[in-house]
């Protein structure tokens, strides 16, 4: 989710405390995330959190598309098996990614939700 708004992603990362959210809105660059995963290294954190809305881009490059069928949008998805990889890449570090299917992010919902 977060094609073309990352406000579901900020929130998600907010509640998660994530170390980078990247979302459409902010193209983001490759080099500065890797540098907050290896900071958090150097401090003891052996770990981070990056959350990544489906729309996110790289500066001075595109959404990541699956497929895109005759006269419809963009099937957007990948984005974060391929962030990943240029992470571990370039940092060295293991990454894992998870990809939030509906009930992950949605659980049952409340009377206000149904509404």
């Amino acid at each position: 989710m977060g094609r073309y708004a990352g406000w579901i992603a900020l929130h998600a990362g907010v509640s998660a405390t994530a170390d980078v959210v990247l979302i459409p809105e902010i193209p983001y660059d490759i080099g500065a995330v890797c540098d907050k995963i290896m900071d958090r290294e150097a401090r003891g954190r052996r770990f981070s959190i990056v959350v990544v809305a489906e729309g996110a881009r790289p500066r001075d490059g595109e959404m990541v598309a699956r497929d895109q069928g005759a006269g419809r949008e963009k099937l957007l998805g990948g984005i974060s098996e391929r962030l990943a990889a240029e992470i571990e890449e370039r940092t060295g570090k293991e990454t894992r990614t998870v990809v939030l299917g509906h009930l992950q992010r949605g659980g049952g919902p409340t009377t206000f939700d149904r509404l």
